[in-house]
């Protein structure tokens, strides 16, 4: 089916959705089998499917969600849904940042930076379309590297 798809179907967007919707119900019918073996079974990574990038979002979103309520003890509502509106590579730097943030404050400032505001998806798609990683966002040094230690 996915090798019929592939030859048929001439629109990426379409072949890749149909791609995706085959390995979620494979993932589903298959549900004994691990990751690694309905991947050999289909002949394709779930790496590269949208679905297993909104998963990976989503687990980096409740992480940094739980190590800033960590720190701070408890985040206003406000700030839990403008972390919620960050894209994957945003929560990568906040990941880091968040090391150096000493108050809510702190973290007020980051998000209003130009760089962390909310990008629009159509931006999102085109990016996962043409293929571009968001690999090496982790090391990237967060512009507000010292933001924690001008306000002690």
């Amino acid at each position: 089916m996915l090798e019929r798809a592939e030859r048929e179907v001439a629109d990426p967007v379409s072949r890749q959705a149909i791609m995706e919707m085959v390995a979620r119900i494979m993932s589903y019918k298959f549900s004994r089998k691990n990751l690694r073996e309905i991947e050999a079974m289909l002949g394709i990574r779930f790496e590269e499917t949208r679905v297993y990038q909104e998963i990976r979002e989503d687990e980096r979103r409740a992480l940094v969600r739980l190590l800033l309520n960590q720190k701070f003890k408890s985040l206003p509502d406000r700030l839990v849904q403008r972390v919620n509106t960050l894209d994957l590579e945003q929560l990568e730097r906040l990941a880091i940042g968040l090391l150096n943030f000493k108050k809510i404050a702190d973290l007020e400032h980051w998000l209003s930076l130009p760089e962390n505001q909310p990008r629009p998806v159509q931006e999102d798609e085109e990016r996962a379309e043409s293929g571009e990683s968001d690999r090496g966002a982790a090391t990237s040094t967060p512009s507000n590297g010292q933001s924690g230690d001008s306000n002690s």
